[in-house]
């Protein structure tokens, strides 16, 4: 069981385990869509991109799991 929690900021933007999780409109694909881009608040560096809040969630966990920084 995940231990940590998204901190809401404002509508669409989170903080979870010292990343930014944000949300933004995407037309990649041919319609519009909602993505999510995971910023790394310690070096203002944007890591990722991906479909769904979840996904970032579970992408900056495995971050955390095998040590992979960009600082």
């Amino acid at each position: 069981m995940n231990k940590y929690k998204c901190k809401k900021l404002q509508a669409g933007y989170y903080e979870y385990r010292g990343y930014e999780i944000s949300s933004f409109e995407s037309n990649y694909g041919g319609g519009i869509t909602i993505a999510w881009n995971i910023r790394n608040l310690k070096n203002d560096w944007i890591d990722d991109t991906v479909n769904t809040k979840w996904q970032a969630k579970d992408l900056i966990d495995y971050y955390h799991k095998e040590g992979i920084t960009n600082s």
